[in-house]
Protein backbone atom coordinates (compact mmCIF):
# COMPACT_ATOMS: atom_id res chain seq x y z
CA UNK A 1 0.00 0.00 0.00
CA UNK A 2 1.71 3.56 -1.28
CA UNK A 3 1.09 6.44 0.99
CA UNK A 4 -2.17 8.00 -1.05
CA UNK A 5 -3.51 4.86 -0.57
CA UNK A 6 -2.62 5.07 3.65
CA UNK A 7 -3.52 8.15 3.56
CA UNK A 8 -7.06 7.85 2.16
CA UNK A 9 -7.82 4.62 4.46
CA UNK A 10 -7.41 6.94 7.14
CA UNK A 11 -10.42 9.11 6.14
CA UNK A 12 -9.09 12.44 7.75
CA UNK A 13 -8.06 15.40 6.00
CA UNK A 14 -4.68 16.28 5.56
CA UNK A 15 -4.37 19.72 6.14
CA UNK A 16 -0.96 21.32 5.22
CA UNK A 17 0.18 24.26 6.74
CA UNK A 18 3.11 26.10 5.01
CA UNK A 19 5.39 27.90 7.17
CA UNK A 20 8.52 29.88 6.53
CA UNK A 21 11.50 27.73 6.78
CA UNK A 22 12.87 29.22 9.68
CA UNK A 23 10.10 28.42 11.49
CA UNK A 24 10.04 25.19 11.00
CA UNK A 25 13.87 25.06 12.08
CA UNK A 26 12.83 26.82 15.51
CA UNK A 27 10.24 23.63 15.94
CA UNK A 28 12.19 21.01 15.23
CA UNK A 29 15.39 22.26 17.17
CA UNK A 30 13.98 23.34 20.02
CA UNK A 31 11.16 20.93 20.18
CA UNK A 32 8.87 23.96 21.65
CA UNK A 33 6.23 25.31 18.92
CA UNK A 34 5.47 29.08 18.63
CA UNK A 35 1.94 30.11 20.41
CA UNK A 36 0.40 30.38 16.90
CA UNK A 37 1.17 27.07 16.12
CA UNK A 38 0.29 25.20 19.38
CA UNK A 39 -3.03 26.94 19.08
CA UNK A 40 -3.80 24.82 15.56
CA UNK A 41 -2.30 21.77 17.02
CA UNK A 42 -4.72 22.14 20.01
CA UNK A 43 -7.41 23.14 18.14
CA UNK A 44 -7.28 19.54 15.92
CA UNK A 45 -8.26 17.91 18.86
CA UNK A 46 -11.69 19.01 18.20
CA UNK A 47 -10.80 19.09 14.44
CA UNK A 48 -9.47 15.69 13.86
CA UNK A 49 -7.39 16.49 10.46
CA UNK A 50 -4.21 15.29 9.93
CA UNK A 51 -2.86 18.15 10.85
CA UNK A 52 1.27 19.05 9.02
CA UNK A 53 3.72 21.45 8.79
CA UNK A 54 6.22 22.31 6.38
CA UNK A 55 7.80 25.01 4.97
CA UNK A 56 7.96 25.45 0.67
CA UNK A 57 11.43 24.00 0.73
CA UNK A 58 9.84 20.63 2.20
CA UNK A 59 7.80 19.79 -1.13
CA UNK A 60 8.88 17.05 -3.78
CA UNK A 61 6.32 18.27 -6.45
CA UNK A 62 8.27 15.58 -8.99
CA UNK A 63 7.30 12.41 -6.04
CA UNK A 64 3.81 14.70 -5.19
CA UNK A 65 5.58 14.16 -1.22
CA UNK A 66 6.39 16.53 1.81
CA UNK A 67 8.24 16.34 4.61
CA UNK A 68 6.05 17.00 7.45
CA UNK A 69 6.36 18.24 10.87
CA UNK A 70 3.63 16.92 13.42
CA UNK A 71 3.06 17.21 16.64
CA UNK A 72 3.20 13.15 18.23
CA UNK A 73 0.72 13.86 21.07
CA UNK A 74 1.69 10.01 22.60
CA UNK A 75 5.10 10.91 22.68
CA UNK A 76 4.58 14.51 22.99
CA UNK A 77 6.89 15.76 21.14
CA UNK A 78 7.53 17.15 17.46
CA UNK A 79 8.39 14.80 14.76
CA UNK A 80 8.82 14.86 10.90
CA UNK A 81 7.20 11.77 8.54
CA UNK A 82 7.33 12.13 4.92
CA UNK A 83 3.47 12.32 3.19
CA UNK A 84 1.76 12.94 0.61
CA UNK A 85 0.99 16.47 -0.90
CA UNK A 86 -1.79 17.63 1.62
CA UNK A 87 -5.54 17.83 0.70
CA UNK A 88 -5.78 21.31 1.55
CA UNK A 89 -2.96 23.88 2.29
CA UNK A 90 -3.02 26.76 4.78
CA UNK A 91 -0.09 29.29 4.10
CA UNK A 92 0.69 30.72 7.46
CA UNK A 93 4.22 32.05 6.33
CA UNK A 94 5.41 33.47 3.64
CA UNK A 95 4.25 35.92 0.86
CA UNK A 96 7.11 36.42 -1.91
CA UNK A 97 5.81 35.42 -5.65
CA UNK A 98 8.22 31.67 -4.86
CA UNK A 99 4.88 31.01 -2.42
CA UNK A 100 2.70 32.35 -4.61
CA UNK A 101 3.91 30.11 -7.26
CA UNK A 102 3.89 26.94 -5.39
CA UNK A 103 0.72 27.50 -4.25
CA UNK A 104 -0.63 27.70 -8.03
CA UNK A 105 1.03 25.16 -8.67
CA UNK A 106 -0.08 22.55 -5.93
CA UNK A 107 -3.58 23.68 -6.84
CA UNK A 108 -3.07 22.95 -10.31
CA UNK A 109 -2.23 19.42 -8.53
CA UNK A 110 -5.80 19.02 -6.48
CA UNK A 111 -4.83 20.60 -3.70
CA UNK A 112 -7.30 22.92 -2.42
CA UNK A 113 -6.25 26.53 -0.25
CA UNK A 114 -8.34 27.98 2.61
CA UNK A 115 -7.77 31.46 0.83
CA UNK A 116 -7.62 32.35 -3.21
CA UNK A 117 -3.98 34.46 -2.77
CA UNK A 118 -1.04 34.37 -0.20
CA UNK A 119 -1.05 38.31 0.47
CA UNK A 120 -2.86 41.23 -0.48
CA UNK A 121 -1.44 43.69 -2.23
CA UNK A 122 -3.00 46.81 -1.20
CA UNK A 123 -2.48 48.90 -3.83
CA UNK A 124 -4.65 46.56 -6.56
CA UNK A 125 -6.92 46.00 -3.42
CA UNK A 126 -8.11 49.63 -3.03
CA UNK A 127 -8.05 50.21 -6.58
CA UNK A 128 -10.95 47.05 -6.72
CA UNK A 129 -12.83 48.00 -3.65
CA UNK A 130 -13.05 51.97 -4.98
CA UNK A 131 -14.94 50.85 -7.66
CA UNK A 132 -17.48 48.53 -5.79
CA UNK A 133 -20.11 51.37 -4.72
CA UNK A 134 -20.78 49.92 -1.94
CA UNK A 135 -17.08 49.96 0.04
CA UNK A 136 -16.24 52.70 -1.53
CA UNK A 137 -17.72 54.83 1.08
CA UNK A 138 -15.27 53.30 3.67
CA UNK A 139 -12.16 53.97 1.87
CA UNK A 140 -9.96 57.54 2.51
CA UNK A 141 -8.38 58.53 -0.27
CA UNK A 142 -5.74 56.50 -1.80
CA UNK A 143 -3.23 57.12 -4.70
CA UNK A 144 -1.23 54.05 -6.12
CA UNK A 145 2.07 56.05 -6.32
CA UNK A 146 3.78 56.04 -9.60
CA UNK A 147 6.00 59.45 -9.04
CA UNK A 148 7.08 61.33 -6.10
CA UNK A 149 5.10 64.37 -6.80
CA UNK A 150 1.81 62.40 -6.03
CA UNK A 151 2.78 61.78 -2.56
CA UNK A 152 3.90 65.68 -2.91
CA UNK A 153 0.05 66.65 -3.84
CA UNK A 154 -1.33 64.41 -1.07
CA UNK A 155 0.51 65.99 1.80
CA UNK A 156 -0.44 69.28 0.47
CA UNK A 157 -4.25 68.30 -0.06
CA UNK A 158 -4.46 66.81 3.27
CA UNK A 159 -1.51 67.44 5.27
CA UNK A 160 -1.71 64.35 7.09
CA UNK A 161 -1.07 60.98 4.86
CA UNK A 162 0.00 57.50 5.32
CA UNK A 163 2.55 55.98 2.89
CA UNK A 164 2.48 51.86 2.81
CA UNK A 165 4.28 49.63 0.83
CA UNK A 166 1.46 47.99 -1.59
CA UNK A 167 3.07 44.65 0.26
CA UNK A 168 4.12 44.30 3.96
CA UNK A 169 3.06 42.78 6.69
CA UNK A 170 3.28 43.49 10.38
CA UNK A 171 3.34 47.58 10.03
CA UNK A 172 6.71 47.24 9.35
CA UNK A 173 6.81 49.25 5.87
CA UNK A 174 4.36 52.29 6.87
CA UNK A 175 5.20 55.87 7.40
CA UNK A 176 3.49 58.61 8.70
CA UNK A 177 4.23 62.32 7.56
CA UNK A 178 2.51 65.28 9.03
CA UNK A 179 2.78 68.72 7.48
CA UNK A 180 3.69 71.19 10.41
CA UNK A 181 2.20 74.71 10.78
CA UNK A 182 5.40 76.39 11.78
CA UNK A 183 7.14 74.86 8.20
CA UNK A 184 8.70 71.57 7.85
CA UNK A 185 7.54 67.75 7.97
CA UNK A 186 7.32 64.92 10.65
CA UNK A 187 7.50 61.59 10.05
CA UNK A 188 7.40 58.59 12.05
CA UNK A 189 7.54 54.73 11.56
CA UNK A 190 7.69 51.70 13.86
CA UNK A 191 10.02 48.43 13.37
CA UNK A 192 8.96 45.49 15.40
CA UNK A 193 8.23 47.97 18.25
CA UNK A 194 11.35 50.68 18.25
CA UNK A 195 9.61 54.03 17.33
CA UNK A 196 11.20 56.42 15.05
CA UNK A 197 9.75 59.89 15.26
CA UNK A 198 11.70 62.98 13.18
CA UNK A 199 11.28 66.32 11.47
CA UNK A 200 12.56 67.86 8.56
CA UNK A 201 12.83 71.05 6.85
CA UNK A 202 12.26 70.59 3.64
CA UNK A 203 10.09 68.19 0.69
CA UNK A 204 13.16 67.63 -1.05
CA UNK A 205 14.79 66.26 2.32
CA UNK A 206 11.62 64.11 2.94
CA UNK A 207 11.63 62.27 -0.55
CA UNK A 208 15.09 61.33 0.20
CA UNK A 209 13.94 60.06 3.59
CA UNK A 210 10.74 58.12 1.89
CA UNK A 211 13.13 56.53 -0.73
CA UNK A 212 15.24 55.04 2.02
CA UNK A 213 12.87 54.04 4.16
CA UNK A 214 10.86 52.00 1.40
CA UNK A 215 14.44 50.81 -1.00
CA UNK A 216 12.67 50.92 -4.12
CA UNK A 217 9.37 49.42 -3.22
CA UNK A 218 6.30 50.30 -4.96
CA UNK A 219 3.69 52.48 -2.36
CA UNK A 220 0.61 53.68 -2.53
CA UNK A 221 0.46 57.18 -0.13
CA UNK A 222 -3.38 57.49 1.62
CA UNK A 223 -5.19 60.07 4.12
CA UNK A 224 -4.69 59.95 7.34
CA UNK A 225 -7.65 58.95 9.24
CA UNK A 226 -8.66 61.15 12.28
CA UNK A 227 -8.42 58.36 14.65
CA UNK A 228 -10.13 57.45 17.99
CA UNK A 229 -7.64 58.22 20.91
CA UNK A 230 -7.59 56.96 24.51
CA UNK A 231 -4.99 57.80 27.23
CA UNK A 232 -3.62 61.33 25.89
CA UNK A 233 -3.47 60.54 21.70
CA UNK A 234 -2.24 56.38 21.78
CA UNK A 235 -4.30 55.84 18.29
CA UNK A 236 -7.07 53.09 18.36
CA UNK A 237 -8.08 51.14 15.68
CA UNK A 238 -9.61 47.26 15.09
CA UNK A 239 -8.84 44.22 13.68
CA UNK A 240 -11.62 41.93 13.37
CA UNK A 241 -11.02 38.02 12.42
CA UNK A 242 -13.97 36.61 9.83
CA UNK A 243 -14.02 33.60 8.68
CA UNK A 244 -16.05 30.78 7.22
CA UNK A 245 -16.90 27.93 9.90
CA UNK A 246 -17.66 24.31 9.12
CA UNK A 247 -20.93 24.95 7.58
CA UNK A 248 -19.18 27.72 4.78
CA UNK A 249 -20.97 30.01 6.99
CA UNK A 250 -19.16 34.01 7.87
CA UNK A 251 -18.53 34.20 11.17
CA UNK A 252 -17.20 37.03 12.94
CA UNK A 253 -15.03 35.73 15.03
CA UNK A 254 -14.03 38.14 17.24
CA UNK A 255 -12.75 42.05 17.41
CA UNK A 256 -10.13 43.69 19.09
CA UNK A 257 -9.29 47.01 19.70
CA UNK A 258 -5.72 47.52 19.36
CA UNK A 259 -4.18 50.45 20.98
CA UNK A 260 -0.97 52.17 20.40
CA UNK A 261 2.30 53.14 22.05
CA UNK A 262 1.94 56.65 22.54
CA UNK A 263 3.45 58.74 19.51
CA UNK A 264 3.45 55.78 17.84
CA UNK A 265 1.65 56.06 13.83
CA UNK A 266 0.43 52.76 13.86
CA UNK A 267 -1.33 50.54 16.55
CA UNK A 268 0.77 47.54 15.80
CA UNK A 269 3.11 46.28 18.92
CA UNK A 270 0.83 48.01 20.95
CA UNK A 271 -1.99 46.88 23.19
CA UNK A 272 -5.19 44.56 22.73
CA UNK A 273 -8.74 45.04 24.01
CA UNK A 274 -11.64 43.48 24.25
CA UNK A 275 -14.38 45.14 21.86
CA UNK A 276 -17.53 44.28 23.48
CA UNK A 277 -15.97 45.83 26.76
CA UNK A 278 -13.69 48.69 25.75
CA UNK A 279 -15.71 50.34 23.07
CA UNK A 280 -17.51 52.25 26.00
CA UNK A 281 -14.43 53.69 26.93
CA UNK A 282 -13.18 54.24 23.77
CA UNK A 283 -16.06 56.53 22.86
CA UNK A 284 -16.81 57.60 26.43
CA UNK A 285 -19.51 60.00 25.59
CA UNK A 286 -21.94 57.90 23.53
CA UNK A 287 -25.28 56.46 25.46
CA UNK A 288 -25.86 52.44 25.65
CA UNK A 289 -28.18 53.19 22.25
CA UNK A 290 -25.51 55.08 20.08
CA UNK A 291 -22.95 51.96 20.96
CA UNK A 292 -25.63 49.36 20.16
CA UNK A 293 -26.15 51.69 16.47
CA UNK A 294 -22.06 51.60 15.95
CA UNK A 295 -21.80 47.63 16.46
CA UNK A 296 -24.38 47.76 14.17
CA UNK A 297 -22.54 49.72 11.41
CA UNK A 298 -19.23 47.79 12.04
CA UNK A 299 -21.04 44.27 11.46
CA UNK A 300 -22.64 45.52 8.80
CA UNK A 301 -19.38 47.06 6.98
CA UNK A 302 -17.17 44.07 7.66
CA UNK A 303 -19.66 41.98 5.55
CA UNK A 304 -19.76 44.12 3.31
CA UNK A 305 -16.19 44.24 2.52
CA UNK A 306 -15.82 40.48 3.06
CA UNK A 307 -18.28 40.69 0.50
CA UNK A 308 -16.54 43.01 -1.83
CA UNK A 309 -13.33 40.88 -2.04
CA UNK A 310 -14.66 37.81 -2.62
CA UNK A 311 -15.98 39.37 -5.85
CA UNK A 312 -12.74 40.40 -6.98
CA UNK A 313 -10.16 36.95 -5.89
CA UNK A 314 -13.27 34.62 -5.04
CA UNK A 315 -13.90 32.66 -1.61
CA UNK A 316 -11.94 33.15 1.58
CA UNK A 317 -11.45 30.96 4.34
CA UNK A 318 -10.97 33.74 6.78
CA UNK A 319 -9.79 37.94 6.35
CA UNK A 320 -8.16 39.54 8.99
CA UNK A 321 -9.83 43.27 8.27
CA UNK A 322 -8.29 46.29 9.98
CA UNK A 323 -10.57 49.01 9.79
CA UNK A 324 -10.90 52.47 12.36
CA UNK A 325 -13.62 54.48 13.74
CA UNK A 326 -12.81 58.11 13.54
CA UNK A 327 -14.04 61.16 16.50
CA UNK A 328 -16.82 61.62 14.32
CA UNK A 329 -17.64 58.11 14.23
CA UNK A 330 -17.30 57.21 10.70
CA UNK A 331 -15.78 54.03 9.98
CA UNK A 332 -12.91 53.50 7.60
CA UNK A 333 -11.26 50.22 5.95
CA UNK A 334 -7.39 50.18 6.64
CA UNK A 335 -6.33 47.01 4.96
CA UNK A 336 -7.29 43.41 4.77
CA UNK A 337 -5.08 40.26 5.54
CA UNK A 338 -4.67 36.96 3.67
CA UNK A 339 -2.70 36.19 6.57
CA UNK A 340 -3.77 37.11 9.77
CA UNK A 341 -1.41 36.24 13.12
CA UNK A 342 -4.16 36.51 15.12
CA UNK A 343 -2.00 37.74 18.14
CA UNK A 344 -4.86 41.01 18.69
CA UNK A 345 -7.35 38.50 19.11
CA UNK A 346 -5.30 35.56 21.27
CA UNK A 347 -4.34 38.82 23.49
CA UNK A 348 -7.36 40.34 24.22
CA UNK A 349 -9.63 37.19 24.91
CA UNK A 350 -7.32 34.50 25.74
CA UNK A 351 -9.18 31.27 25.58
CA UNK A 352 -11.98 32.22 23.91
CA UNK A 353 -9.99 33.22 20.55
CA UNK A 354 -9.81 29.58 19.89
CA UNK A 355 -12.35 29.39 17.93
CA UNK A 356 -10.16 31.45 15.35
CA UNK A 357 -8.00 28.78 15.18
CA UNK A 358 -10.44 25.81 14.58
CA UNK A 359 -12.57 27.33 12.01
CA UNK A 360 -9.88 27.01 9.27
CA UNK A 361 -9.48 23.47 10.04
CA UNK A 362 -13.03 22.73 10.32
CA UNK A 363 -13.49 24.89 6.92
CA UNK A 364 -10.58 23.03 5.38
CA UNK A 365 -12.84 19.31 5.78
CA UNK A 366 -15.79 21.48 4.19
CA UNK A 367 -13.70 22.23 1.23
CA UNK A 368 -11.92 18.49 0.90
CA UNK A 369 -15.10 17.32 0.61
CA UNK A 370 -16.47 19.26 -2.19
CA UNK A 371 -18.65 21.18 0.03
CA UNK A 372 -17.75 24.63 -1.74
CA UNK A 373 -15.59 25.68 -4.62
CA UNK A 374 -12.74 27.68 -3.57
CA UNK A 375 -10.88 28.65 -7.05
CA UNK A 376 -9.65 31.98 -7.63
CA UNK A 377 -12.21 34.04 -9.48
CA UNK A 378 -14.83 31.66 -8.63
CA UNK A 379 -16.43 34.79 -7.15
CA UNK A 380 -19.36 34.81 -4.53
CA UNK A 381 -22.96 34.47 -5.18
CA UNK A 382 -24.40 36.13 -1.80
CA UNK A 383 -22.37 38.90 0.37
CA UNK A 384 -22.51 36.76 3.47
CA UNK A 385 -23.34 33.17 2.78
CA UNK A 386 -20.56 30.17 1.26
CA UNK A 387 -24.07 28.42 -0.05
CA UNK A 388 -27.41 28.60 -0.14
CA UNK A 389 -28.54 25.75 1.88
CA UNK A 390 -26.25 27.15 5.28
CA UNK A 391 -28.21 28.25 8.10
CA UNK A 392 -26.68 29.61 10.99
CA UNK A 393 -28.62 29.92 14.53
CA UNK A 394 -28.58 32.65 17.20
CA UNK A 395 -30.79 35.38 17.30
CA UNK A 396 -33.97 35.23 19.77
CA UNK A 397 -37.12 35.20 18.13
CA UNK A 398 -39.57 38.15 19.28
CA UNK A 399 -42.49 36.44 20.20
CA UNK A 400 -45.31 33.99 19.64
CA UNK A 401 -43.99 30.73 17.86
CA UNK A 402 -41.68 32.70 15.78
CA UNK A 403 -37.62 31.38 14.93
CA UNK A 404 -35.40 33.02 14.18
CA UNK A 405 -32.03 31.87 12.58
CA UNK A 406 -29.51 34.45 12.20
CA UNK A 407 -26.62 35.30 13.67
CA UNK A 408 -25.42 35.94 17.03
CA UNK A 409 -25.32 39.21 19.51
CA UNK A 410 -21.88 40.97 18.69
CA UNK A 411 -22.52 42.91 22.00
CA UNK A 412 -22.48 40.53 24.91
CA UNK A 413 -25.55 41.34 25.68
CA UNK A 414 -28.97 38.98 25.91
CA UNK A 415 -31.17 41.34 24.24
CA UNK A 416 -31.23 41.48 20.39
CA UNK A 417 -31.42 44.02 17.82
CA UNK A 418 -32.04 43.13 14.27
CA UNK A 419 -34.55 41.14 12.42
CA UNK A 420 -37.25 39.55 14.63
CA UNK A 421 -41.39 38.19 13.93
CA UNK A 422 -43.96 40.32 14.77
CA UNK A 423 -46.32 37.98 14.07
CA UNK A 424 -47.56 34.95 15.57
CA UNK A 425 -46.25 32.23 12.70
CA UNK A 426 -43.92 33.80 10.81
CA UNK A 427 -40.61 32.61 11.06
CA UNK A 428 -37.19 35.15 10.19
CA UNK A 429 -33.98 34.39 8.65
CA UNK A 430 -30.69 35.58 8.40
CA UNK A 431 -30.21 39.08 9.69
CA UNK A 432 -27.50 39.87 11.87
CA UNK A 433 -27.71 41.01 15.57
CA UNK A 434 -25.55 43.49 17.12
CA UNK A 435 -27.95 43.81 20.40
CA UNK A 436 -28.12 45.95 23.58
CA UNK A 437 -31.84 47.33 23.92
CA UNK A 438 -34.70 45.43 24.00
CA UNK A 439 -36.24 47.26 21.14
CA UNK A 440 -36.62 45.38 17.59
CA UNK A 441 -34.91 47.25 14.50
CA UNK A 442 -34.48 45.21 11.27
CA UNK A 443 -36.81 43.22 8.82
CA UNK A 444 -40.67 42.56 10.54
CA UNK A 445 -43.28 40.47 9.28
CA UNK A 446 -46.67 42.83 8.50
CA UNK A 447 -48.87 39.78 8.59
CA UNK A 448 -49.81 36.87 9.98
CA UNK A 449 -48.98 34.15 7.10
CA UNK A 450 -45.56 35.96 5.72
CA UNK A 451 -42.22 34.11 6.31
CA UNK A 452 -39.58 36.05 5.47
CA UNK A 453 -35.95 34.74 5.25
CA UNK A 454 -33.00 37.31 5.08
CA UNK A 455 -33.10 40.76 5.58
CA UNK A 456 -35.95 43.47 4.43
CA UNK A 457 -38.23 42.19 1.61
CA UNK A 458 -40.56 44.22 -0.92
CA UNK A 459 -43.38 43.07 -3.14
CA UNK A 460 -44.97 44.85 -5.98
CA UNK A 461 -43.19 46.62 -8.50
CA UNK A 462 -40.45 48.75 -6.15
CA UNK A 463 -37.08 48.70 -6.33
CA UNK A 464 -36.33 47.56 -2.79
CA UNK A 465 -33.22 49.24 -0.53
CA UNK A 466 -34.11 48.06 2.57
CA UNK A 467 -37.99 48.65 3.08
CA UNK A 468 -39.94 46.43 5.45
CA UNK A 469 -42.40 43.68 4.01
CA UNK A 470 -46.07 44.41 3.91
CA UNK A 471 -47.62 41.72 1.75
CA UNK A 472 -50.54 39.35 2.63
CA UNK A 473 -48.30 36.28 2.14
CA UNK A 474 -45.05 36.85 0.07
CA UNK A 475 -41.80 34.53 1.07
CA UNK A 476 -38.86 36.04 0.50
CA UNK A 477 -35.76 34.52 1.07
CA UNK A 478 -31.90 36.10 1.01
CA UNK A 479 -30.61 38.67 1.67
CA UNK A 480 -33.42 41.77 0.13
CA UNK A 481 -35.72 39.86 -2.10
CA UNK A 482 -38.36 41.10 -4.22
CA UNK A 483 -41.30 39.89 -5.85
CA UNK A 484 -43.44 41.22 -8.66
CA UNK A 485 -40.91 42.96 -11.23
CA UNK A 486 -38.97 44.48 -8.42
CA UNK A 487 -35.37 44.20 -8.26
CA UNK A 488 -33.65 44.11 -4.86
CA UNK A 489 -29.92 45.48 -4.40
CA UNK A 490 -28.95 43.62 -1.04
CA UNK A 491 -28.95 44.07 2.35
CA UNK A 492 -28.93 46.99 4.58
CA UNK A 493 -25.38 49.50 4.19
CA UNK A 494 -23.55 50.22 6.92
CA UNK A 495 -23.62 53.70 6.81
CA UNK A 496 -27.68 53.61 7.02
CA UNK A 497 -27.85 54.98 4.29
CA UNK A 498 -30.27 54.53 1.93
CA UNK A 499 -27.30 52.62 -0.50
CA UNK A 500 -27.69 48.89 0.08
CA UNK A 501 -25.28 45.89 -0.04
CA UNK A 502 -24.88 42.36 -0.21
CA UNK A 503 -26.31 39.80 -2.51
CA UNK A 504 -28.30 40.40 -5.40
CA UNK A 505 -32.04 38.35 -5.57
CA UNK A 506 -34.69 38.74 -8.16
CA UNK A 507 -38.34 37.13 -8.12
CA UNK A 508 -38.31 33.34 -9.19
CA UNK A 509 -34.42 32.91 -7.59
CA UNK A 510 -33.89 33.69 -4.75
CA UNK A 511 -31.01 33.09 -2.34
CA UNK A 512 -30.74 32.32 1.20
CA UNK A 513 -28.42 32.86 3.47
CA UNK A 514 -27.60 34.32 6.51
CA UNK A 515 -24.10 35.35 8.56
CA UNK A 516 -23.40 34.48 12.45
CA UNK A 517 -21.20 36.65 14.37
CA UNK A 518 -19.96 34.84 17.31
CA UNK A 519 -16.88 33.42 18.95
CA UNK A 520 -15.40 35.92 21.11
CA UNK A 521 -17.86 39.13 21.11
CA UNK A 522 -20.23 37.33 22.07
CA UNK A 523 -18.86 36.93 26.15
CA UNK A 524 -18.83 40.08 28.15
CA UNK A 525 -16.83 40.35 31.02
CA UNK A 526 -13.92 42.76 32.21
CA UNK A 527 -11.10 43.76 29.40
CA UNK A 528 -7.77 42.83 29.56
CA UNK A 529 -5.10 44.09 26.96
CA UNK A 530 -1.95 43.23 26.44
CA UNK A 531 1.17 43.71 23.82
CA UNK A 532 -0.61 43.19 20.50
CA UNK A 533 1.56 42.31 16.87
CA UNK A 534 -1.03 42.33 14.35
Amino acid sequence: MDLSEKLSSSKQTVVGVLLGPKLIRIILQTKQSIDRIQQLVEANKEANTNLNFFSRKDINLASRTVSGTFFNFSGNRWERRTMPLPDVIYVRGGSGQKVAKLITTLERMGVKRINPIVAFNKGNLFEELIRDQEVSPYIPATVSVKEMAEIRTMIRKHEKVYVKARIGRKGTKVMRIEKLSAGGYRYSYSILGDLVRKKVQSMQRLEQVINRFFGGREVIVQQAIDLARVDRGRLCDFRAEVQRNKKGEIEIVGISIRVGQRNSPITTHGEAFRYDTYLSTLFPDYSEAQLVTLKQKINSFLMTVYAGVEKKYGKFGEIGIDFAVDRQGKIWLIECNAQSAKVSIGKAYGELARRAFLNPLEYAKLIAGGGIRTSRGSGSSGSQSASGSSRTTGSRSASGSSRTTGSESASGSSRTTGSRSASGSSRTTGSRSASGSSRTTGSRSASGSSRTTGSRSASGSSRTTGSRSASGSSRTTGSQSASGSSRTTGSESASGSSRTTGSRSASGSSTSGSTRTSGAPRTSGGSSGRRSNS
